[in-house]
């Protein structure tokens, strides 16, 4: 799957790469580095890791039926395999949109949580609303339950911790897993979706407990929405380029 501002903007920088993978002597860097934006890393580098981010979140979005578990190889994969497997999809789809943006802005040492301003500012249309949690009112209810607080941690700080969640992404989830339709703009998105990674990463949200939860759609649709966020980024750069060139 490509969108179609990532094979445009292939299109006009594909040419200028050689048979080893680097930029050849008569690429225009002046021009690709001006509709690129400022950034701190040469043009090559950013190149470099814009393709190696929209690889990693393409390859998420092409294996639609992923599955991991423990069984044999001949064996057929359980519900759990499955949503296993989406899990980890989505941990593959957040490095990978990390890398991408690393590369579209020229700041290879930024975290996403200051990339993803930066994104949602690019990007003039909103995104694909998100799946609500299978079975909509009583998913609600158990993802409310789950993250509801206690007495002595109001603000829900120690249960963060244990979710393996940052300040970044705390509030986005704990307000999503309380009101799903609270979820609207990119940025949104963007922390949701780093939310679930570190859940995930971090051993707190086993693919059962996301299945007892309903998040499976949740977590299926967001690599797709992240492919679409990191080639609509580069719609500006597509027009500047293609200015910039002819």
């Amino acid at each position: 799957m490509t969108t179609k501002t990532w094979g445009a903007w292939c299109r006009l920088v594909e040419p200028y790469w050689d048979e080893r993978g680097g930029l050849r002597d008569d690429a225009p860097l002046e021009a690709i580095g001006s509709a690129l934006g400022e950034g701190n890393s040469a043009v090559d580098h950013r190149l470099y890791s814009m393709s190696k981010g929209y690889a990693l979140l393409r390859a998420s979005v092409q294996d639609e039926n992923p599955a991991i578990g423990r069984g044999s190889p001949r064996e057929t994969p359980s519900r759990l395999d499955f949503v296993r497997g989406l899990q980890w999809r989505l941990v593959m789809a957040v490095g990978g949109l990390e890398v991408f943006l690393r590369g579209r802005f020229g700041r290879p040492k930024d975290y996403l949580s200051k990339l993803a301003s930066r994104a949602a500012h690019l990007v003039h249309t909103g995104p694909p609303r998100l799946p609500m949690p299978r079975g909509a009112t009583r998913g609600e209810e158990q993802l409310g339950r789950w993250v509801s607080g206690s007495p002595d941690d109001p603000g829900g700080e120690r249960l963060s911790e244990f979710l393996g969640l940052s300040s970044w992404d705390r509030e986005v989830f704990l307000r999503w897993a309380r009101s799903p339709t609270s979820i609207e703009g990119w940025e949104d998105q963007i922390r949701l979706a780093c939310a679930l990674r570190n859940m995930t990463a971090h051993g707190a949200l086993s693919a059962r407990k996301a299945q007892q939860l309903q998040l499976r759609g949740p977590i299926r649709a967001l690599p797709v929405h992240l492919l679409k966020l990191a080639g609509d980024t580069l719609a500006p750069a597509i027009e500047g380029l293609g200015n910039g060139i002819t």
